[in-house]
């Protein structure tokens, strides 16, 4: 972990506030060197000339629509890697992350202690996803890009989850395993995110936890092209309701009511999957 803001990442959500990671960012900053990835290492040469050829409006004939939106992602947290995000230093991330999955999993009223003794599975973990700031016995985080994000955030991420880029395996070996299982503002980013959620529930327990997140377009507003490129299944509430129904008796659901700057309504539910 990085040793710069290993003390601030014990704090408690309440006093993690975003002035005080202004202020380690601020004094991180001093002694950045530009162009530097203080989290990790840099991708391969020619990896890393592809993102940009693709940020720069430069097409890659030979990769599918779904190669270039995970390449599009993959540029985008590598310029957080390099540059920070919401204009912090990059060390500052994982201080960052965990302000915010802890504040959407506060909603949910359970203690990040809950599964101190059980198993926790996130699929589109991310970077650094929920599921590190968690207490478990076990853990694993699947996302196609981890090979990746472990090059990238090398520094920032723990050798306490077992970070994977197939998840077929898990799908073999560790049905109905987990006690608590993350998806979050995943399906829609994926091609088809109806067998995404069916394998997500494959992997918890009758009687177990989830929670689930989802970015919902509105419908009545445009898509830019890159939103497009990078979010090929756009959701609705009912869709995702429907779904729900088929896996939950028991789940509770938030739906923001202020659209984001992309269009996209916040959609989170949590519960307990049925028991048959």
């Amino acid at each position: 972990m990085i040793r710069e803001i290993e003390s601030y990442l014990k704090l408690p959500l309440s006093e993690l506030t975003p002035d005080v990671i202004k202020k380690v960012s601020d004094s991180l900053t001093q002694s950045r060197k530009q162009n530097f990835n203080h989290v990790g290492d840099d991708l391969d040469p020619e990896l890393v000339k592809q993102i940009k050829d693709l940020s720069e409006g430069r097409q890659i004939e030979s990769l599918s629509s779904w190669e270039e939106a995970q390449l599009r992602e993959l540029g985008f947290w590598r310029w957080v890697a390099f540059s920070g995000y919401n204009n912090l230093d990059p060390r500052c991330f994982p201080l960052h992350q965990r302000r915010h999955m802890l504040g959407a999993y506060s909603r949910t009223k359970w203690s990040v202690d809950r599964f101190a003794n059980g198993n926790i599975v996130e699929i589109g973990c991310g970077p650094l996803g929920m599921i590190s700031h968690l207490s478990t016995r076990f853990a694993i985080g699947f996302d196609p890009l981890n090979k990746y994000y472990d090059i990238l955030f090398r520094k920032a991420r723990g050798d306490t989850i077992e970070y994977v880029s197939d998840l077929a395996p898990v799908l073999e070996h560790k049905k109905e395993f987990f006690d608590f299982a993350i998806c979050y503002n995943v399906l829609d980013h994926t091609e088809n995110p109806r067998e995404i959620f069916d394998q997500y529930f494959s992997l918890i327990k009758p009687g177990g936890e989830f929670l689930l997140q989802v970015n919902i377009m509105d419908q009545t507003k445009p898509r830019s092209e890159l939103h497009t490129r990078m979010h090929p299944s756009p959701m609705t509430v009912d869709q995702i309701s429907n779904w729900l129904n088929e896996y939950s008796e028991h789940y509770t659901t938030h739906l923001s009511d202020k659209l984001s700057p992309d269009n996209e309504y916040y959609f989170m539910a949590w519960g307990s999957k049925s028991e048959s």
